[in-house]
């Protein structure tokens, strides 16, 4: 099990800046005072491939493909009840991407049908050099992100008995994001460095589906979705998204029996 955790945390440092799109919560809350905690791995949007952003000197000269490209990225979640039809969830992905939310569960006769919304605040933040990297360590050649996004999940859980259940969720976010591309210019002398600057919003709508299978500590949930991202003057399409979070809870009244 060491050795699991120990390639999570490597594989969070190693990512690149990504939009993380799924879903792996379910609708039912958290006892108060309860906590959630664990790591996710799934294959998400890479912020520069998506946004398309062009030197203005070669308008029109790059071929750009139309389908988002997606990169496997990991992350680490935490949650912690509130309420009994509250809990508070934050996530922090690989690339400085992080989200907050609030999970309201709505009053339900049928305790095995529970339906939930999470509206939810993200942030990330990217600088990527010349080739591509997301260690860009300079402006020289380099674009630059930065976002305050807003997310609303609805979900839709069944719980087929008190330690597995499976969710449907749906899913709308849109994301300002703000951009600048510095490159260089001749100005019939020498190259001078030019900075072009502006913002692309990023739509997303999806669909997803997860099982959660857990003890009474610990827990395990595959996730398979599939997105609608809209780029204006970047890309569109239809991609999947396919993840898996683990991880373990802790319910105070364990820890001061």
């Amino acid at each position: 099990m060491k050795y699991v955790w120990g390639l999570s945390v490597l594989l969070i440092m190693a990512g690149c800046a990504t939009i993380d799109t799924s879903v792996m919560e379910t609708a039912d809350t958290l006892r108060p005072g309860s906590i959630k905690a664990g790591i996710f791995h799934t294959t998400n949007l890479v912020i520069d491939d998506i946004m398309q952003v062009e030197n203005p000197q070669a308008k029109g000269l790059v071929n750009f493909k139309k389908i988002p490209h997606q990169n496997g990225t990991s992350g680490i979640r935490a949650s912690f009840g509130v309420t009994e039809n509250t809990e508070v969830i934050a996530k922090a992905c690989s690339g400085s991407t992080c989200k907050i939310g609030l999970k309201y569960k709505f009053p339900s006769e049928n305790p095995n049908q529970i339906v939930a919304i999470i509206p939810t605040y993200s942030y990330f933040s990217a600088k990527f050099d010349e080739n591509g990297s997301s260690w860009a360590k300079s402006d020289y050649n380099a674009e630059k992100y930065h976002c305050y996004g807003y997310e609303l999940p609805v979900l839709f859980t069944t719980k087929t008995s008190d330690n597995s259940s499976y969710t449907f969720s749906v899913r709308a976010a849109f994301y300002p994001v703000d951009f600048e591309k510095n490159y260089h210019v001749y100005n019939g002398h020498s190259y001078v460095l030019e900075s072009y600057k502006g913002q692309k919003k990023v739509l997303v709508g999806g669909i997803g589906y997860n099982v959660n299978v857990a003890s009474s500590n610990f827990y395990f949930s595959p996730y398979f979705g599939i997105d609608y991202v809209h780029v204006d003057g970047g890309k569109k399409g239809f991609v999947p998204n396919i993840g898996i979070g683990y991880g373990f809870q802790i319910n105070p009244q364990i820890l001061f029996k």
